[in-house]
């Protein structure tokens, strides 16, 4: 029986996040008025190095115009914390002190 070596995954485990990103939406949620916020560039909200968003409602059937939303004013719909990594670009700095 031939022996099947381990190789190198053809594709980075970055570029299939950055490839589902572009193919699956992704929501958040307003942290104020809990409601759902389509996340029209996903980059900009794992960058720590951007304050904002732009995203759409999810109001009725309507599509909503876009908007700028603060990144310290999102959470996930399961009504958890954005991860520090996404909104403070000294989180490591942090983490050592």
């Amino acid at each position: 029986m031939d022996r099947i070596e381990e190789s190198q995954p053809l594709v980075s485990r970055s570029a299939v996040i950055k490839l589902l990103t572009k193919v699956l939406p992704m929501f958040v949620k307003h942290r104020e008025d809990q409601t759902l916020i389509k996340v029209l560039d996903t980059e900009t909200l794992f960058s720590p190095f951007e304050d904002t968003i732009q995203g759409r409602r999810q109001a009725g059937e309507a599509e909503q115009p876009p908007q700028s939303f603060r990144k310290a004013q999102l959470i996930f719909p399961s009504g958890e914390s954005l991860p520090q990594c996404w909104i403070d670009p000294d989180y490591r700095q942090a983490s050592v002190g």
